[in-house]
């Protein structure tokens, strides 16, 4: 999926491979980085819907 995707995330805590492939590097799945990531990307296209 990583290959095809616009974009490919990745957990700071995924393996060294996996992070290769990714084009992003977030927190930590052990601090709730994917639901932080979802809500501030969400909030900042709905801020730009507002422009």
């Amino acid at each position: 999926m990583f290959q095809i995707a616009d974009s490919a995330f990745a957990v700071a805590n995924a393996t060294a491979e996996l992070k290769r492939h990714a084009t992003h590097v977030i927190d930590s799945n052990q601090t709730d980085s994917v639901v932080r990531y979802i809500h501030q990307d969400w909030t900042q296209q709905s801020l730009l819907k507002l422009v």
